[in-house]
Formats: structure tokens, sequence, C-alpha cells
């Protein structure tokens, strides 16, 4: 994994460098497709509510539809910038199954290291110890919805558990 995300870096820092932010055509694509899955998404901002069946349905044929296009983008593309690898790792976050998860760690990851800070990186890694029935480590993924939601089970007692100082290094903005 970690060649793997080295060459990905290296792959895109010789191609981003040349290329504003977000102005090639696939970074600008899956930049509307995150609009389009955070509209799909637009029923957690109220957390009185659960949301509807059919609301579900919307969001998870949205995010079929979104993984498949990102899917096809990130294996053509001839580069990405930092924005588009991060808005790959979001669109890949709401994927399904293991893989999609440590793909969306991998580009976010890319993404950091060309500059892009957010907590995608860390949310990452949480969603996927998630779907392994394991505690998460930085508290970013939580279960439920509206009035049933909760916070994830979190690490707290082993000696590697992240501390608050690193938390706030993921998720407060710089």
């Amino acid at each position: 994994v970690s060649f793997m995300i080295l060459a990905l870096t290296m792959l895109f820092m010789t191609t981003s460098a040349q290329t504003p932010p977000a102005t090639d055509v696939a970074s600008a694509e899956l930049l509307r497709l995150v609009k389009e899955d955070q509209a799909d998404r637009s029923f957690f901002l109220d957390a009185r509510n659960k949301p509807t069946t059919q609301q579900l349905k919307t969001m998870d044929d949205g995010d079929k539809a979104r993984f498949k296009r990102t899917n096809e983008i990130l294996d053509t593309a001839a580069k990405l910038s930092a924005e588009g690898l991060d808005a790959a790792g979001l669109l890949m976050q709401h994927g399904s199954n293991l893989e999609s998860f440590v793909r969306a760690h991998e580009l976010t990851a890319c993404a950091s290291f060309l500059g892009k800070q957010g907590s995608l990186i860390a949310a990452s890694e949480d969603r996927y110890l998630m779907n392994l029935k394991r505690k998460q480590r930085f508290g970013a993924q939580f279960v439920g919805f509206g009035s049933d939601m909760k916070l994830y089970n979190v690490e707290e007692s082993s000696p590697t558990a992240v501390t608050d100082s690193l938390r706030r290094i993921y998720f407060e903005p710089q």
C-alpha cells in the first residue's frame, strides 16, 4: 500500500503541478459528482428525523452511479489535481466494500501530499476499520440516523490510540 501511495503521489505531483487546482476536466467532473453526493445526503442535516426509504434509495442509487463513474475517471484520467484526488476519495468513501475504503484512503493521502488538507484521510481510515468490525481511531464515523445517531466505537486505551492533539491536526482547519 505504501508503495502505491508513493507511486500515485509521484505521478500526480508531476502532472498537477502544471495544472491549477481543479481546472482539469476530470477533476472538475469529480467535484461536480461530490456536489451531487452531498445533495443526496442533505437529510443528515436534520438530526431530529430519520431519512425516508425514498431518501435512502436516492442516496444508494446515486452512490452506485457515482462510484462507477469515479472508477472510470480514475482508470482513464491523465492527471488529477489535489482537489480532484480528494473528491475521488470522498466518492470512494461512499462505496460499499473494503477495497473502496482503502482506495479512498490512498486517494486522500495523495491529495494531502499535494497540499490538500482535510479530515477525509482520517475518516477513510475509520470507515475501513469500522467495516472490519474494529474500533475506529479518530472518531469520524457514526452509526444510525436522526436521534438514534451515535459515535461508532473509538479505540482509546491502546498504547497507539490517537491523541486529541493528533485529532485536532486532522479535523481543525489550518
